[in-house]
């Protein structure tokens, strides 16, 4: 007969009680993080199909290309869904860690880390749909049905949630290799302040973004990989450019790989292909810095092989064929050459790295006092992408360093090399709209639909305002009756 010990089971109270429990705990957090719908593949994809940079014909994505996103859309409701289950979890090991006997030195650091990455979680919803609902204690059958929550609201949680982070995470030299430490919450805090600031010259958010920028600048144990294409390969991860990064493995595949690499890239591989980028982005890429080294690592273009049973065949892409469905640039960032199947493509999701600290560095620099001093921040991304090999020599004239520019110029440039540098990282989304309407109006939609290279296989965007936020999914409002059709966003 077999006895059961009750206390070898994991239940709240003693799955507190030693810093092993607690780091599960944090490992269940990082786990919902990483589901299927959330960072594996839906939150990155959906990000590029819908930020008006990306061409896709596949039918149940072409909503979000269209500009034109579905509240039952395939991707929406099941995004949601996994972010909330993340944010359940956070909850729920917040409470009890703040509740648990733990020494505050095992407990403290744990804590901190759950504290940011809820707050990434209310930063990407709040910025994707606006007023969402705000749960900060573990759900309960009475707190089922919670309504949106004022925008402003949930960015004080936000704050809040950082604020304690930066006090409470492990200094770099304590944290592990891959997870975040107490200069990734300052780190992320600006660019809370930046997205709060919107295209206000003058607000007082800009001053505190650049407090936690330039903290990060001064004392953060960050710096820029020798070679852009060094951020790409699978064998060098959590690299020092890497401030935070969304941790897989070839179990947990990135799945986005799949949606964004050329058909039949690979040999033996099933990619869909689902994601290429629109051809004004690469035009004006090219038209601004011809030699620009990056291009070969972000776009394909030109020609690529496809692999077939008869043998591989060289295919013409964008800009050589503009006339059927290979007419544009694919996604080259995620190719990884020598593998026979882009299943096993193991490679992080970048979620913050050091050159985009640095171009919000100088964006907030130049907001504040010009470009005077903002120069030195970008001059070093550009710097690294003329150094193709690494080696510490520019092997291009593009992109040269900039100088001699007005505050509003170098506020048009920064926003188009934010687009340069970070295409392909599920950032774009947020930029282009993080400045308000009427940017996104001429710098997304119209510069798209007035592109000379479109053809009528192109999608013309509609001049709506409801795309700067996503619809509330129509699972949300049939399941929560605190959200009601009346309660969806503007337009939709």
């Amino acid at each position: 007969m077999i006895t059961e010990n009750p206390s070898t089971f994991l239940n709240e109270t003693n799955l507190y009680s030693s810093e092993e429990g607690a780091q599960a705990a944090l490992t269940g957090v990082y786990g919902a993080m990483i589901g299927y719908h959330y960072s594996t593949r839906s939150y990155p994809i959906v990000l590029m199909m819908h930020s008006g940079k990306f061409y896709g014909d596949h039918g149940a994505s072409k909503d979000l290309y269209q500009l034109n996103p579905l509240p039952n859309g395939k991707f929406l409701g099941k995004m949601w869904s996994d972010m909330y289950r993340m944010i359940n979890r956070a909850n729920d090991v917040i409470k009890n860690l703040n509740e648990s006997n733990l020494d505050p030195s095992e407990k403290d650091p744990i804590l901190g880390e759950v504290y940011f990455l809820r707050a990434v979680t209310y930063f990407n919803l709040v910025r994707m749909w606006g007023a969402v609902p705000l749960t900060l204690e573990p759900t309960t059958t009475e707190t089922l049905a919670i309504p949106r929550t004022p925008v402003e609201e949930v960015y004080n949680a936000i704050i809040s949630d950082l604020e304690n982070a930066k006090s409470l995470m492990h200094d770099p030299s304590e944290q592990r290799t891959g997870r975040p430490n107490k200069y990734a919450a300052h780190a992320l805090l600006a660019k809370v302040y930046v997205t709060m600031a919107g295209n206000d010259n003058s607000s007082q958010y800009w001053q505190d973004a650049y407090d936690n920028a330039i903290t990060v600048y001064n004392e953060g144990p960050y710096d820029l990989v020798s070679s852009y294409s060094e951020l790409w390969h699978p064998m060098k991860e959590n690299s020092v450019e890497s401030i935070f990064e969304i941790q897989l493995n070839r179990e947990i595949s990135l799945r986005m790989v799949l949606e964004t690499m050329l058909r039949r890239y690979y040999p033996n591989t099933n990619t869909r292909e689902r994601v290429k980028i629109n051809k004004e982005v690469y035009d004006t890429h090219i038209q601004m810095y011809p030699e620009d080294p990056r291009m070969g690592i972000s776009y394909a273009d030109s020609s690529y092989i496809k692999y077939r049973n008869k043998g591989p065949k060289e295919l013409d892409l964008y800009p050589v064929n503009n006339r059927d469905k290979r007419g544009w640039p694919g996604l080259q960032k995620w190719h990884v050459p020598g593998i026979s199947n882009s299943k096993l493509v193991n490679i992080n999701l970048p979620y913050l790295r050091y050159a985009d600290h640095l171009l919000l560095l100088a964006e907030i620099e130049n907001e504040l006092n010009g470009p005077s001093n903002a120069y030195q921040y970008v001059n070093q991304v550009l710097a690294r992408a003329r150094d193709i090999d690494g080696d510490g020599v520019s092997d291009s004239p593009d992109p040269a360093d900039w100088s001699g520019m007005t505050q509003d110029e170098f506020r048009e440039r920064i926003m188009q090399e934010r687009v340069f540098e970070l295409i392909g990282e599920a950032q774009t989304w947020f930029d282009v709209r993080r400045r308000g309407y009427d940017y996104f109006l001429e710098n997304v939609i119209r510069k798209h639909n007035n592109n000379p290279n479109n053809t009528d296989l192109d999608f013309v965007f509609p001049e709506s305002e409801k795309n700067m936020l996503f619809p509330i999914p129509a699972n949300e409002i049939n399941a929560n009756p605190a959200i009601t059709p009346s309660d969806q966003n503007p337009g939709y």
